[in-house]
């Protein structure tokens, strides 16, 4: 939804989808969420899908010891894995 809201400019729902990425965001499911992300920002870069980006991470950085024993983690494509690893504030 966030996709197609991006391509066609609709700034509510862009708005609305990332209001509702950021009030579901879980240890259970924070894997997915960057990767989908991601996958958005290599699509179209935008202002909002990298804040979604950098979000995403952040909550994985504080929370790391829960999110890395999730199965979405060990699904995370490399591109994901290597912004991961490369962070400083990641501490297992």
């Amino acid at each position: 939804m966030l996709r197609i809201a991006e391509d066609l400019e609709i700034t509510d729902l862009q708005l609305a989808c990332e209001q509702y990425f950021m009030e579901n965001l879980s240890v259970e499911n924070a894997a997915e969420f960057l990767a989908d992300a991601l996958s958005l920002s290599r699509v179209k870069s935008t202002e909002g899908v990298s804040s979604l980006v950098d979000k995403c991470v952040g909550f994985m950085e504080e929370n790391a010891e829960e999110v890395v024993k999730t199965e979405g983690f060990l699904l995370l494509p490399k591109s994901a894995m290597i912004r991961l690893v490369s962070s400083d504030q990641v501490i297992l």
